[in-house]
């Protein structure tokens, strides 16, 4: 690294005013003057101070250009990195990703070459990368432009999804061990285009992310709807995807706020073609239909566009860069119309503009805006800093559990009282800009309530939050095992597992008697006997934790006095508990007897603890009893085949047997 600082002087440029909203542009430092044939940026705190970082791709490898990093010391100076093969490689870099893909707290980061292998840089925690150099994520040689970390499988691992173009695209899916598996076979990575950008958002709301690519051609851009169960299928016959051009770039949002992602997209450089916007409304249900009439006066052709509150008055504007031109700059008017703002450096700088990469660097409440810039034609790389204004706002970062890490591709829903009005905008968290997600509240006072749908479909939900603040969100996930009990007369031990979400697998329960090891329960055993381990009259401790591939449960302790043999015991042994047949299909007759009258439960239980059916829980008298199962749950629905627990249990006793539904 540099010795010496980058200082960050701020020089006011003239008609730097946007419409209500002012930027200064950076004019001082590396930053903005080492040049290079810049295609892409990413911005993400990659040494862990609290302050985001920058990472600059560079596709001019011919005359040793290499990619630029730009650690922020959070004091509005930036160190220049300059050690490692992170920035050393000098590949012809046309994308870059940050994330953490390995859930281990630090960020990685990707990055795509247009005819080289691509690059996966695993952070070191100390300021340092580890160059990946196995596996078929950074050995399948392809024509790479646009990338996106997504965890498309909802497993809590973040997957790649990397474009090519005029060759089949890459998705590599996270093995969650350090490694991918590149996933072949799917329309998606199949078909052959020349794409040069990738959004993805759950467009048809099955829960699922879906992905739309930017096509040049001229071509037909196209849209992929997630299924849910590794597959995909093509959307066809929709405006989305029926408009011939040559598309550059997209952008994915709640442009309208009404809770469903919205799609920008626009033209790159088409000889003898007429320029035009592209942005589609989604219907709801992944259906879209076409919004004309946008202005865009001075741009002839684009670069990299987003969907961002620039001035955080509640609604999405559009920042389109100008490869030739001047900038797409639009103001939403909090109804979904747009108008076109063309005074100030922002609206006024454009020229060879790749890619915006959106911040608040400064972390002063205010989204500042990076622009990489292709010098292959003259100039340098832009940075304006956003001089803030008195609307509200809020920063959000995640901390995924269940799910991956960085929480991309949560959904954030933010309801506040705006200009008299109730207004609810949703988000979805992902790397395209930072990992804060940043939203404008106008004039409101207070949040009335953030929901966070985690890609594991956990849900957080706060109510009356404070404006103007950085707030971290951590997933919580519910791991402590239920219903834990001790039979002092039988020295039996039962536990209940909770119910987990995608991505959460239980490993194993480890069982103690004083705080000593006595035994590892797989996940289908919900009980121990520990008679033998027990003497009459004493008194002991039971300890019980689960470990899970995300971390353990706490530790629950009882403390009971093992009573050994008496006459209530006996009535374990005389339950007589069986069913018939068992195997079965499609219903089983379960049988006990009773010796006295008392409480009666019986349960019906899945291999992972989980409670399916509740047949019986009432007092029952003595004598023989018979209870049938028909194979549904609590709600009626019909289970799959499969072995299931019964458990009888009285006041003072219980016993647990396997029967097998087939079908």
């Amino acid at each position: 690294m540099k010795k010496g600082l980058i200082f960050i002087g701020l020089f006011i440029c003239l008609s730097s005013f946007l419409s209500a909203q002012e930027f200064t542009q950076i004019t001082a430092g590396d930053i903005v003057n080492d040049g290079g044939w810049n295609y892409a940026c990413c911005w993400a705190d990659l040494n862990g101070n609290g302050y985001d970082d920058l990472f600059v791709c560079n596709n001019d490898s011919d005359n040793g250009k290499h990619n630029f990093l730009y650690f922020n010391n959070g004091d509005g100076t930036f160190l220049t990195y300059t050690t490692g093969t992170v920035i050393s490689d000098g590949n012809s870099s046309y994308g870059c990703a940050a994330a953490d893909y390995d859930n281990d707290g630090d960020i990685d980061l990707f990055v795509s070459n247009y005819n080289e292998n691509n690059c996966l840089y695993q952070n070191n925690g100390d300021w340092t990368f580890t160059k990946i150099l196995t596996g078929s994520i950074v050995t399948n040689n392809g024509r790479s432009t646009g990338c996106e970390w997504i965890d498309y499988d909802k497993d809590g691992w973040l997957d790649l999804f990397v474009c090519n173009r005029d060759e089949p695209n890459f998705l590599y899916n996270n093995n969650g061990d350090g490694t991918f598996t590149r996933i072949t076979g799917q329309p998606l990575v199949t078909e052959s285009k020349n794409t040069g950008d990738c959004g993805w958002a759950d467009f048809d709301e099955n829960g699922y992310p879906d992905v739309f690519l930017a096509n040049s051609g001229p071509d037909y851009n196209t849209c992929y709807f997630n299924n849910g169960d590794g597959t995909f299928s093509q959307l066809t016959g929709d405006p989305c995807v029926s408009d011939l051009e040559s598309f550059d770039s997209v952008a994915c949002g709640d442009y309208d706020n009404d809770g469903d992602m919205d799609i920008y997209t626009a033209p790159g450089m088409l000889p003898g073609s007429a320029y035009d916007l592209y942005l589609y409304q989604n219907n709801g249900d992944g259906s879209f239909v076409r919004i004309t009439g946008l202005p865009h006066s001075g741009i002839n052709s684009g670069g990299g566009a987003d969907f961002i509150d620039y001035d955080y008055d509640g609604d999405l504007d559009i920042f389109h860069c100008a490869y030739d031109g001047d900038n797409i700059v639009l103001e939403n008017d909090g109804a979904g119309n747009y108008s076109q703002i063309t005074t100030g450096a922002l609206a006024t700088e454009g020229g060879y503009n790749k890619d915006p990469g959106w911040v608040d660097f400064d972390l002063d409440g205010d989204i500042d805006v990076f622009m990489a810039v292709n010098n292959y034609f003259g100039g340098d790389n832009k940075f304006f800093t956003n001089n803030g204004n008195n609307n509200s706002w809020i920063g959000i970062k995640l901390q995924g559990i269940a799910s991956n890490n960085n929480g991309i591709d949560a959904v954030i829903t933010i309801s506040a009282d705006i200009s008299g009005q109730s207004v609810t905008q949703t988000r979805r968290l992902s790397n395209r800009n930072s990992l804060t997600e940043f939203i404008g509240l106008g004039d409101a006072s207070i949040i009335g309530e953030i929901e966070v749908v985690w890609p594991s479909e956990l849900v957080t939900n706060l109510q009356d939050v404070s404006v103007n603040q950085f707030l971290e969100i951590v997933e919580e996930v519910d791991l402590n095992l239920q219903n834990v009990q001790v039979d002092e007369y039988s020295g039996i031990a039962t536990w209940e597992y909770p119910e987990l979400p995608a991505g959460v697998m239980l490993l194993e329960c480890r069982l103690f008697l004083d705080s000593s090891l006595i035994f590892t329960a797989t996940s289908g055993e919900t009980q121990y006997d520990m008679s033998a381990l027990l003497s009459t009259g004493v008194l002991y401790t039971f300890g019980i934790e689960a470990i899970y591939n995300i971390g353990s449960s706490d530790l629950e302790e009882i403390d009971f006095t093992y009573m050994g043999t008496s006459a209530n015991n006996s009535l374990i042994s005389k339950f007589n508990l069986t069913n018939y047949p068992n195997p079965f299909n499609p219903i089983t007759s379960i049988s006990f007897n009773l010796n006295t009258p008392g409480n009666v439960c019986l349960e019906i239980i899945n291999l992972k603890g989980q409670k399916i059916k509740t047949l019986i829980d009432e007092i029952l008298p003595s004598g023989s009893h018979q209870i049938c199962w028909n194979g549904t749950n609590s709600v009626n629905e019909k289970v799959s085949s499969g072995v299931y627990l019964y458990k009888l249990k009285t006041n003072n006793s219980e016993q647990t047997k396997k029967m097998i539904l087939l079908k």
